[in-house]
């Protein structure tokens, strides 16, 4: 039992850890600020009347496009289908229709995304979304490292860990999602391994599950691999016997196959039917590293002649790296030190030689292609586990060295002295990572500025319908970027099959996807030109391009106007456009070209919600009903109420046939969200089980 001074140098801990993530956002909520990638976007041409009324605008990071393309373009669907008690399950606006909230990779599942949509305004939700993240791996990190060392140097060891170069780099995305969640893992596992308490094997399944939540499948196949091998060393190092032994190393991952059958549900929506072989087929066989022996320098040197670019991000700065090799000196001292502080010195050690030879590449390319997950993923992002454990190791050389000056120092410095020291040390660590990695890397900007609705924007989201589509050229960045508007974007930041791209082809003259996924739009080359454009966009349900005011708009047909709404940016938009869904005249199968043009007419659409498309074909004639969003498995068609056959027009649309007149139900009824809840429900009663027997167990013992 703690006494009173106990519980109030606790209550002054977690009060400094909030201190510190609140210095590590650095904005002011209360005077509308946020923490957001937003002045990239502002930068761009789509963005000039709004960016003309900022004095003295610059760009932090150039390198964090995909947290507005990808990540808010997902959120701001499902946040909106949540306000609006639509299905959340899934989102049209994105990758013309992708499953929503239940798929892994979308980050749905997180007490970030929980945060951010229970708040209305998307600036100060992004804000909490963000601190939230940082308050889970500083509670878990100061948690785990008080096991073994004493209230200062497990804050010491916060920082590092939280000011991580790799987790300021990809501080917005899932990669930070996954990462914050190792802490929590190891703290359960070790107090498992300490105690033998059933009872934390129960913690091992509930941080397991949010790591996997995380929802980056790398740093996760990392996480439990780092995971793993603690499990491994303590041991080894902790023999007592083949009972106990047989015990600790087999019921920790029990529990975290339990703890993958209760997420099971977002992985299966994502490795079942969905994008995932298109990745696994894009990345196979290229897993490899862009680092180097050079590279090394970049812990203590930072990244700053590389662009600051993410993937080369492993800065700690030096003291770190000097705590972590007093720690490898006191590694077999005599001097008295908790159960396991050994161990855990170590497993560390072990963890950072084995992480940077695969990270930087010193072991042979094939051998590490070999383990499961390395063939399809970037190696430096291995990084997440070396920097975790540096922080680790720095924490115990921390505490060596405190141990070390009270022992045998002949400086005699009272308590109150010598705890103002060390928290200027803490300080400077936290100064050091915060100004040279944070602050290049994660912008302070006024809340004003997160998605700003320019008049054109304004424009566009006033008018189009909900199955209706755009393209934005790179005067809005990459493709996907007004996806975080909830515009359906023909182009958009997403995997495309071989088809969808001969399907896109007419719109552009030159392949405009920069990477296997990113898609850079050049206005001038916008092919208005080409015979089957119209065609195209009549598919695709277009009605608005939105492009620099500079591009010539040679060859465009009668049916798109333009307007001029805002400096330097002009809207073309469609006069005769498709609501979404189209007529196809045809007396055969016509599914695998486009062969003949759209007719709209006679075709009333009705969307009753996300998952839901009612069409009312008012046309006498025989043919195909086309609808202008993707065929991904889970879709259904009903015609009068009767199941129909669905199948794909230019290998990409769902289609139905039709013979005469009648309603026709496009629904979403996945079979991933029935059989994968099923799976879920299982492994989270194998959990309340689990519980219940332990609890059970417990007061057998007691009372025995």
């Amino acid at each position: 039992m703690k006494n009173g001074k106990g519980i109030l140098y606790d209550i002054l801990s977690y009060a400094g850890l909030f201190l510190i993530c609140l210095l590590i956002m650095g904005a002011n909520p209360i005077a509308r600020q946020t923490v957001a990638p937003m002045d990239l976007l502002i930068a761009h041409g789509g963005f000039e009347s709004f960016r003309d009324n900022i004095k003295n605008f610059t760009i932090v990071n150039p390198n964090r496009s995909d947290v507005i393309d990808a990540k808010l373009a997902t959120w701001q669907g499902v946040k909106k289908a949540l306000w609006t008690k639509d299905d959340p399950t899934l989102i049209l606006t994105r990758m013309y229709g992708t499953p929503g909230v239940q798929l892994l990779i979308t980050e749905c599942l997180t007490p970030s995304f929980l945060v951010y949509a229970l708040i209305h305004d998307d600036a100060i939700g992004f804000y909490f979304a963000s601190l939230i993240k940082l308050l889970i791996a500083a509670v878990g990190m100061y948690l785990l490292l008080r096991i073994f060392v004493n209230r200062f140097s497990a804050l010491f060891g916060v920082v590092v860990f939280l000011l991580g170069g790799q987790y300021m780099g990809w501080f917005f995305v899932s990669i930070h999602s996954t990462i914050i969640w190792f802490p929590w893992l190891f703290f359960v596992t070790v107090k498992y391994l300490v105690s033998a308490d059933y009872m934390w094997l129960v913690g091992i399944s509930i941080a397991s599950a949010m790591m996997i939540l995380g929802s980056f499948l790398s740093v996760i196949a990392f996480g439990f691999y780092a995971f793993s091998l603690l499990v491994l060393v303590w041991n080894i190092m902790d023999y007592k016997g083949l009972g106990l032994l047989i015990k600790r190393m087999i019921l920790p991952f029990v529990f975290v196959g339990i703890a993958f059958c209760i997420t099971f549900l977002p992985i299966y929506t994502f490795i079942g039917p969905s994008e995932f072989q298109h990745i696994v087929a894009a990345r196979s066989a290229h897993g490899n590293t862009c680092l180097s022996f050079k590279h090394l320098a970049l812990f203590v040197l930072g990244s700053h002649h590389l662009n600051m670019h993410p993937e080369f991000t492993c800065y700690m700065g030096i003291l770190p790296i000097i705590f972590s090799c007093i720690a490898c000196l006191f590694v077999f001292a005599k001097d008295r030190q908790v159960a396991g502080f050994k161990i855990m010195c170590v497993y560390s050690i072990v963890a950072i030689v084995l992480s940077i030879a695969i990270a930087f590449g010193f072991l042979p390319v094939a051998l590490v292609r070999k383990i499961p997950v390395f063939s399809i993923n970037p190696w430096q992002r291995l990084l997440s586990v070396t920097q975790f454990a540096i922080a680790i190791l720095s924490a115990l050389g921390f505490q060596s060295m405190l141990l070390w000056l009270k022992r045998h120092s002949r400086l005699k410095l009272n308590n109150k002295v010598f705890s103002v020291i060390i928290l200027i040390i803490i300080a400077i660590q936290w100064a050091d990572q915060n100004f040279l990695i944070n602050r290049k890397y994660n912008a302070i900007v006024p809340n004003g500025w997160f998605l700003p609705r320019t008049e054109s924007i304004k424009y566009v989201q006033e008018r189009i319908f909900p199955l209706q589509s755009v393209i934005g050229d790179n005067s809005y960045m990459l493709s996907g970027t007004l996806e975080a508007y909830n515009l359906k974007e023909a182009f958009n930041l997403g995997l495309k099959t071989d088809m969808e791209k001969t399907m896109l082809a007419p719109l552009i003259k030159n392949d405009p996807y920069v990477t296997y996924s990113d898609a850079l739009i050049i206005g001038s080359n916008i092919n208005f030109s080409h015979p089957r454009f119209d065609a195209t966009a009549d598919l695709l349900a277009l009605r608005f391009i939105l492009m620099s005011s500079t591009v010539k708009t040679n060859g465009v047909s009668t049916k798109w106007k333009a307007k001029k709404l805002e400096p330097g940016i002009i809207v073309l938009e469609n006069t005769t456009p498709t609501r979404g869904v189209m007529f196809v005249e045809s007396n055969f199968k016509l599914v695998t070209t486009v062969a003949k043009e759209a007719i709209s007419d006679g075709i009333d659409v009705n969307l009753k919600k996300s998952t839901w498309i009612q069409v009312t074909n008012r046309r006498l004639r025989g043919g195909w009903i086309v609808f202008s969003i993707r065929n991904i498995p889970g879709w259904n068609a009903y015609i009068d109420g009767k199941k129909a056959s669905l199948e794909t027009y230019a290998g990409v649309f769902p289609c139905v046939r039709v013979e005469r007149q009648g309603v026709i139900d496009l629904k979403y009824q996945p079979e991933t969200i029935s059989f994968g809840w099923k799976v879920s429900v299982i492994g989270i009663v194998m959990l309340v089980f689990s519980i219940v027997t332990f609890v059970l167990l417990k007061k057998k013992k007691e009372k025995g």
